[in-house]
């Protein structure tokens, strides 16, 4: 009987199931059996699961008339024998060391519950579950949910593991999910937080939306309510009523703008039906959501629905008024709309928190330099005296603490709107001399004292790395934590490998230790979940040993499409550490220098130090390891680097975008295992040209032998390059160390973003408007995405009568290629809007903004098609477009086409085509388009020249 059942209920997945499944059959945990429960599905996910079934004893399907998820998985219940319980949606996925993960900590633990992190995934990649991701900071073993208020923010059941007899106590099937799991929580005697990733969520849709949402929603919450009140839980109902409104609700509270009336009306209605249970949680919620919250309270959507368009649209200013431990807040959206709410509503209490941010962290001469800032929300530092920053270096597990020297500095304020140039006294910084610090986790307390407020936290937001520096013979490795907190880590080098190497797929290791290891010491190298040992030969205080690498790789393959988004995710890195166990139980990790990189038929094992100068074996898929990064003065990127094998076919460099379909092949050189590839991101050959790539961040791989090999970037990172064109490149790696090129915007940091474009359009717009006009004419062609059409007929005949006029183009991103004598214009840049401002004459052939107004001596064209110098072009017609205002078989200037192969014929022989259809071609022009006769440029630029006397004609 097998000790873990996984549950799978499958209606209408079937294009995602297949993958779903195979992350259960490639476990590294064997001891599992698959309940594949066709839910009724109409589709063909049954068929996907009967294959599994026919080649797997551990999967089992079992059929039901369609009744929904909860009655799927009651089915499900009945036919499975496991110890504990999984229930997995059937378009996610489980990480392959998930079940062996969990299964490990429920059986140390004797927790009633595992639960784990979560990661969210798509096409374009993975990435941390936001709602999930600071739950799981803080990992935990035998807690529980009134210990831990934050856990009412886990609802899934799907990232749980379940003591089988636990679950069968607590289930109902008419609740949904979210009430078992966070009943789960309230009656378990004990939960197990872990850290590490056990769900892999596909990202749905955009969130439902509708009343009947709405409704639904509503019923969840309440129906949680009332297990907590039925089951005695009366102190958790505070911190759930302010989940409530802090997490499940504002989805639809943002909505109410774009809603129509019934929505908002139903939305007040329920609302209150819940407050009316929860009067006192409004007090409870941060300023912002408080005011909201009291408007629908009152039922004044109207000024909410204003309050939140205004919120939309841009910057917001909100600052404390008051003092003497009463500030309230002040709003300018509140003021220009006029919205009166109580003076309590407003009252600041804990959003008067500390913020603060790292600006910059890195060794000055030995010593760890950090430079931040801190102030207490919605409060500034402008004098000296208003604020004191103090600050400790704390090693919890010791309970030592250093006081640390700090130097207030004048710097930008926390929230500073965007071109704003002030500073405040927010600034500080302190350097950490490693020399005075003892073994331990150092981190950094915060101790602000702001006009008689004191508040406290620790120093977050590290740079992810940081180089070790060996001090006094210990190691100090700067890095962050879960939480992202900064933290020095010291270590004593103990145990020294000196050599490294591979022979036969064995790594082979020999070093030398500074303590005794006593008798039969063992190499042990551990994952979670998982550890491998073996036994080390000592002479003295020298030590040697070796390692089938084999033992460490996957049990199972993944089979999947090696490019497809899921084997990607699924067959990622793991990272075996490495350490020494000595007869007397204390464990030590092994410092290393050196790397050998090794390779078989579809893995890669890398031993060599990690970010602390431990030693790790990281066992993956074929990476391309660029390992060195150039820039040329031309603007050219130079990675050079090495494979882990030499490849046998000629490869190539794949620039993928990651957020669209944008995929562009370049060369790449190589030779053995070594490669280079040389390109220019800001001039990359194109339809139009040679452009910048559009902005927007870019995967890096090398397509070589039938696959995708990510390339991942073993030099220090972000690599940042601010080219000739004024264009900022970036390149860093993603989670996994994977190269991620980044084209940042053509706009600068005053002109990016919501904020900035209000400013630009409320205030530099108008300003200009007054300045005088510019002789000169604003072409704009598709929002600045093509040079063509009648702008670009109408600016070639300006030029070729040399009108005297500049001749400025509107360029979205850098994606129109023009010639020498246009001047291009970033589109929604400041020459925009002072071109929208002051150029004499404005040509476009879409609509102008709604915010623009044409100013007295301005002229604006707007254009339709226009032809070129009376050339005709042969008309191409296929069947479906005959909806039209004439007789289409009779009438038509061009062959009316059946399908792609009479297309692709027409097009070989349109000169053919052109001379069959003249005829009809030019009476199709006289009765439709008698003005179509190459000459409407001519004419337009005859009435723009028309207009000033200053121009030549």
């Amino acid at each position: 009987m097998p000790r873990l059942s996984v549950i799978v209920p499958m209606y209408n997945v079937a294009a995602h199931v297949g993958a779903c499944l195979e992350s259960l059959r490639a476990q590294t945990y064997r001891d599992h059996e698959v309940l594949m429960v066709d839910d009724g599905s109409p589709d063909g996910s049954a068929a996907v699961a009967a294959r599994f079934e026919a080649a797997d004893p551990r999967f089992r399907l079992v059929r039901r008339r369609h009744g929904g998820p909860g009655a799927a998985r009651e089915t499900g219940l009945r036919h499975a024998t496991g110890e504990s319980l999984l229930f997995l949606e059937g378009d996610d996925l489980v990480p392959l060391t998930a079940l062996e993960l969990m299964a490990g900590s429920l059986a140390e633990s004797d927790s009633d519950l595992v639960t784990g992190n979560v990661r969210q995934f798509s096409a374009r990649g993975d990435w941390p579950s936001p709602e999930h991701r600071a739950i799981f900071a803080r990992p935990e073993w035998r807690t529980h949910i009134s210990r831990r208020p934050d856990l009412f923010g886990d609802r899934l059941i799907t990232n749980k593991l379940w003591r089988r007899e636990f679950w069968d106590g607590l289930r109902s099937p008419e609740h949904e999910d979210m009430v078992l799991s966070l009943s789960g929580h309230l009656l378990a005697k004990a939960v197990d937080v872990r850290p590490e990733p056990v769900y892999l969520w596909r990202q749905r849709e955009e969130a439902d939306l509708s009343v009947y949402a709405l409704e639904a929603r509503f019923a969840a919450v309440h129906a949680m309510r009332a297990f907590l009140v039925e089951q005695g839980f009366d102190e958790q109902i505070e911190a759930w009523d302010l989940t409530v409104f802090e997490s499940d609700l504002p989805v639809f509270l943002d909505a109410v703008d774009h809603a129509d009336d019934a929505y908002r009306e139903k939305f007040a209605e329920l609302t209150n039906a819940y407050l009316d249970h929860a009067p006192g949680v409004l007090a409870r919620l941060p300023v912002g959501r408080r005011v909201k919250w009291h408007l629908v309270r009152e039922k004044r959507m109207a000024e909410l629905v204003r309050l939140t368009r205004r919120e939309r649209r841009g910057w917001v200013r909100e600052r404390a008024i008051g003092g003497f431990g009463r500030y309230r807040l002040r709003s300018s959206a509140l003021a220009r709309l006029g919205v009166q709410v109580p003076a309590e509503v407003l009252r600041l209490r804990e959003e008067l928190a500390l913020q603060q941010r790292v600006d910059r962290v890195e060794w000055v001469d030995g010593k760890l330099v950090v430079e931040a800032r801190a102030t207490v929300r919605f409060l500034r530092p402008t004098r000296r005296l208003h604020q004191r920053v103090y600050a400790w270096l704390a090693d919890d597990r010791a309970g030592r603490r250093i006081r640390l020297p700090v130097k207030r500095v004048k710097a930008r304020p926390l929230a500073a709107k965007p071109g704003v140039r002030r500073t405040d006294w927010g600034g500080f910084t302190f350097a950490v001399d490693p020399a005075t610090l003892p073994p331990g986790d150092w981190q950094v307390d915060l101790l602000v004292m702001h006009r008689g407020m004191v508040r406290k936290a620790r120093l977050a937001g590290a740079p992810r790395k940081l180089r070790t520096l060996v001090v006094n013979g210990a190691r100090v490795v700067p890095s962050r934590t879960l939480a992202e907190e900064l933290l020095v880590a010291v270590r004593p080098q103990d145990t020294r490998v000196g050599l490294l190497r591979v022979e036969r797929d064995q790594l082979l290791l020999h070093g030398d230790a500074s303590v005794d290891l006593g008798q039969n010491p063992l190499l042990q190298l551990v994952r979670p979940g998982a550890r491998v040992s073996v036994p080390l030969e000592v002479r003295g205080r020298t030590f040697a040993g070796s390692l089938d690498l084999f033992a460490l790789r996957p049990a199972e393959r993944v089979r999947l499409a090696p490019a497809s988004p899921e084997a990607l995710i699924l067959d990622a890195p793991v990272t075996w550490q490495a350490r020494i166990v000595p007869a007397d139980g204390v464990e030590r990790t092994l410092v290393v220098t050196d790397s050998v990189r090794h390779a078989d038929e579809d893995r890669e094992y890398r031993a060599g130090p990690s970010e602390a100068g431990e030693l790790v074996v990281q066992v993956q898929p074929p990476v391309a390891l660029a390992e060195v990064v150039e820039w040329t003065a031309d603007d050219r990127l130079i990675l050079s680097g090495s494979f882990a094998a030499a490849p046998h076919e000629k490869p190539e460099l794949v620039v993928s975008a990651l957020d669209r379909l944008d995929e562009r092949v370049l060369p790449l050189e190589s030779r053995g295992r070594r490669f280079t590839a040389m390109f220019s991101p800001v001039a990359v050959e194109s339809p139009v040209g040679r452009v910048p790539l559009p902005s927007g961040a870019y995967g890096l791989t090398v397509r070589v032998d039938g696959r995708e090999l990510p390339v991942e970037l073993g030099f220090a990172v972000p690599v940042e390059r601010e080219t000739s064109t004024g264009r900022k490149v970036e390149l860093d790696g993603n989670a996994r160390g994977h190269a991620v090129l980044t084209m940042v915007s053509d706009l600068s940091k005053d002109e990016r973003g919501r904020d900035a474009q209000q400013m630009l359009r409320e205030q530099r717009y108008p300003t200009a408007r007054h300045a005088a006009l510019r002789e000169e004419v604003f072409f704009d062609c598709f929002n600045g995405t093509q040079f063509s059409d009648s702008p670009r007929a109408i600016l070639e005949e300006l030029h070729r009568r040399r009108s005297g006029l500049a001749l400025r183009w509107n360029v979205h991103d850098g994606q129109v290629a023009l010639p020498a004598h246009v001047e291009p214009v970033r589109m929604l840049g400041v020459d925009y809007y002072d071109a929208l401002a002051r150029s004499r004459f404005i040509v476009t052939n879409v609509h102008l903004p709604e915010w623009f107004r044409r100013r007295p001596g301005q002229t604006v064209v707007l254009t339709g098609p226009i032809t070129f110098d009376g050339q005709e072009w042969p008309m191409l017609f296929l069947a479906q477009d005959d909806q039209r205002g004439f007789d289409f078989r009779t009438e038509a200037p061009g062959p009316l086409l059946a399908g792609t192969a009479e297309v692709i014929d027409a097009i070989r022989d349109l000169d053919g085509v052109s001379a069959e259809y003249a005829e009809r071609y030019r009476a199709f022009v006289t009765k439709f388009c008698p003005l179509d006769d190459g000459q409407a440029a001519k004419r337009v630029v005859d009435h723009l020249l028309a207009y000033s006397d200053i121009l030549p004609r």
